[in-house]
C-alpha cells in the first residue's frame, strides 16, 4: 500500500487525484491533503477522515509519497518538505523556474524526484513523435497551439512550452512569446525565420488540447493530442507514482524515464 499527501488537494488536479487514488484503493491510501485553507469551500470533504490541512509538513508525516499539485510559487516550500521528511516528491505543476527546477535536481541526490508539466501518456508520445518532426522537417514553420478551461491562468501552458523547448533542443530554435502570430497587431511580416510561435485559447471547460503545426512550402503536418477530461492525467499520476515508488533509489525521474519502461 502506497501512503500519499496531496498537496494542492482543492484544485482541478489535486480533487482529480484524490479521486483516482479512491478507486485504486488496493494500492494508494491517501493519509494528508493540503491546500491554502482560504481555497477550501465549507461544502469540502476529503473522505476516510483525511482533514485538509494548510501545512504540508504535519500532513505528510505519515506518507510515503507527496504529490503536488499546488501553484509554481509554492514548489520550493513543498519540495524543502519532501527533502526534510525523506519522501518521495511527484509534481505535475506547470510554468516552474528554472531556480527551482534546479532545486529538484539537487533534492534529487537524496530523495527520488519525479517532474513532468504534463502526466499523460499520449503527450508524452507526442513529445517523442514532435522530437522527430523537428528533426526531419528542419526547414518547416513551427507554430503551438493550445487551448485550455477558462480559469486557466498561465499562457502558454506548460505543455506547451514543454513541447516548444523539446523542439529547440533539437533545431536551436527561439521562442516567441504567446499570442505572437494571433489576433490584434501586426503579426511579423516575413515571419521571423528559426522561431516556434505560441497562440493560446482559454475558454469553456477544455481540459487541455495542444497542436504542433509543421508548416512547409505547399505541405504540412499537424500534430494534436485533446484531452477528454482531468481523468487521464490522474491516472497517468498514479502511474509514475507507483513506478517511482518501486524504485527505491534518489533521483531525478521524467516522463522519458517512465516511457522507456513501458
Amino acid at each position: 500500500m502506497i501512503k500519499v499527501c496531496v498537496i494542492g488537494a482543492c484544485g482541478r488536479m489535486g480533487s482529480a487525484v484524490i479521486d483516482a487514488i479512491f478507486a485504486k484503493a488496493e494500492v494508494f491510501e491517501l493519509v494528508g491533503a493540503v491546500d491554502v485553507l482560504s481555497n477550501v469551500p465549507a461544502s469540502k470533504h476529503i473522505g476516510s477522515g483525511v482533514a485538509i490541512s494548510s501545512r504540508a509538513a504535519d500532513a505528510a508525516k505519515n506518507c510515503d509519497v507527496i504529490i503536488d499539485f499546488s501553484v509554481a510559487s509554492a514548489v520550493d516550500s513543498n519540495l524543502h518538505c519532501a527533502l526534510e521528511l525523506g519522501k518521495v516528491f511527484i509534481c505535475g505543476v506547470t510554468n516552474i523556474s528554472a531556480d527551482t527546477e534546479n532545486a529538484m535536481y539537487l533534492a534529487s541526490l537524496n530523495i527520488p524526484v519525479f517532474y513532468s508539466p504534463n502526466m499523460s501518456i499520449g503527450v508524452a508520445v507526442l513529445k517523442q513523435a514532435v522530437k522527430m518532426a523537428a528533426k526531419t522537417l528542419r526547414d518547416f514553420d513551427v507554430e503551438i497551439f493550445e487551448m485550455h478551461h477558462k480559469n486557466k491562468a498561465d499562457a502558454p501552458s506548460g505543455t506547451a512550452l514543454m513541447l516548444g523547448k523539446e523542439i529547440a533542443a533539437v533545431r536551436g530554435a527561439d521562442l516567441l512569446e504567446p499570442n505572437c502570430n494571433g489576433s490584434g497587431g501586426v503579426a511579423p511580416v516575413p515571419r521571423p525565420k528559426d522561431k516556434i510561435g505560441f497562440s493560446a485559447i482559454r475558454a469553456g471547460s477544455c481540459a487541455g488540447t495542444h497542436t504542433v503545426f509543421f508548416m512547409g512550402q505547399d505541405e504540412s503536418v499537424e500534430m494534436t493530442h485533446r484531452s477528454n477530461s482531468r481523468g487521464i492525467f490522474a491516472a497517468g499520476t498514479l502511474m509514475v507514482t507507483q513506478l517511482v515508488y518501486n524504485k527505491k533509489k534518489a533521483g531525478f525521474y521524467t516522463m522519458d524515464n517512465i516511457m522507456a519502461e513501458i
